[in-house]
C-alpha cells in the first residue's frame, strides 16, 4: 500500500506537469524558457522517484543481454534510416553543431529521456495491474505526441492523416512498446532504445529527407522489431504457459498483423474510399515524379460538380490512369461538363479533354519513390505485349 501511495502521486506530479507542458506552456512561455524548465521538472520528479521509491528493486535476468539485444537493433535500424536518404535524398540538420550547440542539446534531449524512462520504470514495475499498464501507455504516448501544434492550427482531411500516421501512430507504437519493455527488462533497455537515436540525430550534420510515408513506416516498423525480440527473450526465461497453450495464443497474437495485412490489401486494391496511384512518368514535376505514389479521393457525382481549376484529377484515358490538373472547365447550356488538364511539367495542355465519367478521384497527396515496383512491373508488362503483337 505504502508503494502505491508513492506511486499515485509521482502520477499525479506527472499529470499535472503533462497538462501544463502540452496545452498551456506553449501559449504561456518561449520555446528558450520551455527549453530550460522542461529537463528540471522532469530532473525533479526523477529525483522524487528516485530517493521516495528507490528501494523497490525490480529482478532482471539477462539484462545484459537485453540491452545489448536493443542496442543492436537500433544501430541496424539507424544504418538503414541514414541509408534512405540515398533514395530521398539528405538536409541539413536543424540541431546546432557547436560545442555549446552540443550541450544544449543533451540537456534538451538527452537528459529528458533518461528522465522519462526513469519514470515510466517506475509506474509499472512490480505491478500487475492492467490499468496502470493502460494508462501509462497513453500518458507517454501524449508526452511525445505535440497537441498544442493539433490545438492551434488547422488542418485539411489530407494534412490531419498524414499528422496522424507519421506522428501519433509511431508516437502510440513505441510508447506501448517501451512500457511493456520498461515492466520486463528495466529502464535502462528503454535508455538503451531511445539515446543511440537522439544522438544520431543531433550529432549529424545531414539527415535524410523522409516524407511522412517513411516516417511512419520506420516509426512503427522499429518497435514493433523490438518488441518481437525482447519478447523472444522473455518467452524463454518464463516457461509458464504450456506448449499447446503456447500454439493457440500463437494465433491469437498474429491476429492483429494479419488485420493490418488486410487492410493493406484492401487500400491497395482500392476497396476503400482512397487509393494509391503510382505514376509512371514525370509529367508533373517537381509536384510528384516518376516511381511515387498519389493518394487520390475518388468521388461521387455531387464531388464532381464541386471540381474547380488547379484540382489535380486522376482520369482514364484508353485503360491508363493519368494524374493531371484543371486548367479549365467547360460548362454547357446541355449541362455536359468536359475539364480541360495539363501537366505541370508539359508545356502545351493535353489534347483529350475529360469528361465526369473518366474521373476516377481527386489527388489528395504524394509519397515519393514507392511506387517503383509498379512502374517496373508496367513497363516490362507493355514490353511483354508488344513483343506478342509485333511476334517478337
Amino acid at each position: 500500500m505504502k508503494f502505491d501511495i508513492k506511486r499515485n502521486i509521482l502520477y499525479l506530479l506527472f499529470i499535472s506537469y503533462l497538462i501544463f507542458y502540452t496545452f498551456f506552456g506553449y501559449n504561456i512561455f518561449s520555446n528558450k524558457i520551455i527549453n530550460l524548465i522542461h529537463p528540471i521538472a522532469l530532473i525533479l520528479l526523477f529525483l522524487y522517484a528516485f530517493f521516495i521509491m528507490k528501494t523497490f528493486k525490480q529482478r532482471i535476468r539477462q539484462e545484459t543481454g537485453r540491452i545489448q539485444t536493443i542496442f543492436i537493433i537500433v544501430t541496424i535500424y539507424l544504418m538503414i534510416y541514414f541509408s534512405l536518404g540515398l533514395i530521398t535524398g539528405y538536409g541539413r540538420s536543424i540541431y546546432n553543431h557547436s560545442i555549446l550547440g552540443y550541450i544544449q542539446n543533451i540537456w534538451i534531449y538527452i537528459i529528458p529521456v533518461i528522465c522519462i524512462e526513469y519514470l515510466r520504470n517506475m509506474f509499472v514495475k512490480n505491478n500487475s495491474n492492467k490499468w496502470i499498464y493502460i494508462l501509462t501507455i497513453i500518458l507517454f504516448t501524449l508526452y511525445n505526441i505535440p497537441l498544442y501544434s493539433f490545438i492551434k492550427s488547422e488542418y485539411s482531411i489530407a494534412e490531419l492523416f498524414t499528422k496522424i500516421c507519421s506522428i501519433v501512430v509511431p508516437a502510440l507504437a513505441t510508447s506501448i512498446v517501451l512500457t511493456y519493455v520498461s515492466k520486463t527488462s528495466g529502464y535502462k533497455s528503454t535508455i538503451a532504445y531511445l539515446v543511440p537515436q537522439k544522438i544520431f540525430m543531433i550529432s549529424l550534420p545531414l539527415l535524410p529527407n523522409l516524407d511522412w510515408y517513411y516516417v511512419a513506416v520506420t516509426g512503427t516498423l522499429l518497435p514493433f522489431i523490438t518488441y518481437v525480440f525482447i519478447k523472444s527473450i522473455q518467452d524463454k526465461l518464463t516457461d509458464l504457459i504450456a506448449k499447446r497453450n503456447y500454439e493457440k495464443q500463437s494465433f491469437i497474437r498474429n491476429i492483429p498483423i494479419i488485420f493490418i495485412i488486410v487492410l493493406l490489401l484492401c487500400f491497395m486494391t482500392g476497396i476503400f474510399k482512397y487509393e494509391p496511384v503510382a505514376i509512371l512518368s514525370n509529367s508533373m514535376h517537381p509536384l510528384y515524379n516518376r516511381g511515387d505514389v498519389v493518394i487520390i479521393e475518388k468521388i461521387n457525382n455531387t464531388a464532381l460538380n464541386n471540381l474547380k481549376e488547379q484540382d489535380i484529377i486522376d482520369y482514364s484515358l484508353y485503360g491508363i490512369y493519368v494524374s493531371h490538373r484543371i486548367v479549365s472547365v467547360e460548362k454547357h447550356n446541355d449541362g455536359t461538363v468536359l475539364y480541360t488538364t495539363k501537366g505541370d511539367n508539359n508545356n502545351i495542355i493535353d489534347k483529350e479533354k475529360v469528361s465526369p465519367d473518366q474521373i476516377k478521384g481527386v489527388v489528395i497527396f504524394t509519397v515519393s519513390k514507392i511506387g517503383y515496383p509498379a512502374v517496373w512491373f508496367s513497363e516490362l508488362f507493355n514490353k511483354k505485349k508488344a513483343d506478342i503483337e509485333t511476334g517478337s
